[in-house]
Formats: C-alpha cells, structure tokens, sequence
C-alpha cells in the first residue's frame, strides 16, 4: 500500500535502515537530499557565509574557522586539520574493508531475491545493509531492541535522572 510520510529523520530513518526496496530508499534520499531538496535555500546559505566572512575579518581573524576555533578546545584551525588528516589516514583501510563487507552483502541479497545488482553501495543503501549486516553476523536487530525500551518509561526515567543529577524539576504541561 501506500501512505505519506515526512522528510524528518523519524520517518526516513526506518525506510532507510528497514525498507527492503531500493527504489523507495532512493526516491527518500533524493526528495531529502538532491539536487532539488533546498530549492532557494543555496541562496541563503551563500550569505550567510559571506556575513561569517565579514565578521571574522571585523574581528581580526582570517575566516569564520579561525575565529570559531581561536575560543575552543582545539585552538586553531591547523590542529582541527591535522587532527581530521591523522584519522583518516588511521581509518582509510578500516573503511574501506567496511565498504567491501557492505558491497559483498548487497551483491549476496541481489542475488537471493532476483534484484539487478549494480556494483555499488549508494547512498541510499548504506543504512539499510548495515542494519542487514548487524542482524545477520552480529544477531542485533534495532527493532526488537526498541521492544525492551517503551518510550514513556525512556522519557519518564531520562527525566528523572536529570532531575536528581542536575536538581532540576520538570513539570508536564497542559
């Protein structure tokens, strides 16, 4: 059947970790994600930068990076870079073994149910073998974890946790 949902992460998570069909992945990252997804909002993004430009040169700093990182912990955007270089070069083999278990995976459920395998992992495929690959070697399945987690006894516990660790007291309103 059909039915409507929104482009916000509770519905399209599932479809993209759950839905067997790959046409219906690739139709919710596409409507979410492509070309056509944020319209005018390129627009907006470009003058938004260009007022963090401003800003950061106002303020003595040679862009919005230097000057964000000139108050935090990694004080310059040079450690920020070197600090994301010196982990992709640790992780680039790791990665890349991943992306072959997640392919091999895929090319193996093509084949079980007579889909047309196309050599890649696509955006839109990624959450759904991974979550396949976590049933099937590692026997954890998301959903039936959620089963032990009802969300009123969640949100009613986290509550009260905040509540004793930060003297906080929250009312419900009505």
């Amino acid at each position: 059947g059909k039915c409507t949902i929104t482009l916000k992460y509770p519905d399209i998570v599932p479809i993209g970790s759950n839905c067997e069909i790959s046409e219906t992945r690739r139709k919710v990252v596409e409507a979410r994600e492509g070309v056509g997804a944020y319209k005018n909002n390129l627009e907006l993004v470009a003058e938004g930068i260009g007022i963090r430009k401003e800003i950061a040169a106002l303020l003595g700093f040679d862009s919005w990076a230097d000057y964000i990182c000139s108050s935090r912990m990694s004080g310059s955007v040079q450690a920020v870079d070197d600090f994301l270089s010196n982990l992709e070069d640790k992780l680039k083999e790791s990665g890349r073994e991943n992306y072959l278990t997640l392919l091999k995976l895929k090319e193996d459920h093509c084949k079980e149910y007579g889909y047309e395998f196309d050599g890649k992992l696509n955006a839109w495929d990624s959450g759904f073998y991974h979550s396949l690959l976590l049933k099937q070697k590692y026997g954890v399945d998301a959903e039936k974890i959620k089963e032990y987690f009802p969300l009123d006894h969640v949100v009613e516990t986290t509550l009260n946790i905040y509540q004793e660790l930060l003297g906080l007291k929250f009312t419900e309103l009505e």
